[in-house]
C-alpha cells in the first residue's frame, strides 16, 4: 500500500507515509478513512511525509482534483493543521504549489524539509 496511515497517540498527530506512485482515488480514500474513522480524531493535525513518493503523475490538474475532495471533507477536518514532509528536492515546487492551491480551505497547509520542525509546527497553538 502506498499510503501508510497512523495515530501517533503520544503526540496526538496523524503520520501519513506516502511511497511510489499514488493515486488520486487512493489519496481520496486515505482521506475518507481519516473522516469516517472512530479510532482517529478526524480533525487531528497530521504530518504527510512525502519524502518517498513519486512525482511522475502529480498535475496541477490532480493537486486540484485533491484539493477539491478536501473541501468535501473540510468541516469534518476542522481546523486541523497540515505539515507535508518534503526531504527530496525535485518535488518542491509542486509539494509548495500545493499549498498555495490549499489556502482557499480552512485547514492550514505548509511543507517542511525536518520532521521535527514539522512535529514543532502541528503541536505549537
Amino acid at each position: 500500500m502506498p499510503i501508510d496511515v497512523t495515530y501517533d497517540k503520544d503526540l496526538q498527530i496523524l503520520r501519513v507515509k506516502l511511497t511510489g506512485v499514488v493515486s488520486l482515488d487512493e489519496m481520496t480514500d486515505a482521506l475518507m478513512r481519516l473522516v469516517t474513522s472512530s479510532d482517529i480524531p478526524s480533525d487531528v493535525n497530521a504530518l504527510w511525509d512525502v519524502s518517498e513518493m513519486e512525482f511522475t503523475n502529480i498535475t496541477i490538474d490532480f493537486q486540484r482534483e485533491l484539493i477539491k475532495s478536501r473541501k468535501q471533507n473540510e468541516e469534518s477536518r476542522g481546523n486541523a493543521k497540515i505539515a507535508i514532509l518534503c526531504t527530496y528536492a525535485l518535488a518542491e515546487p509542486l509539494v509548495k504549489l500545493y499549498t498555495i492551491l490549499s489556502e482557499e480551505l480552512i485547514q492550514q497547509t505548509k511543507m517542511f524539509r525536518i520532521e521535527q520542525e514539522a512535529i514543532d509546527w502541528l503541536q505549537a497553538s
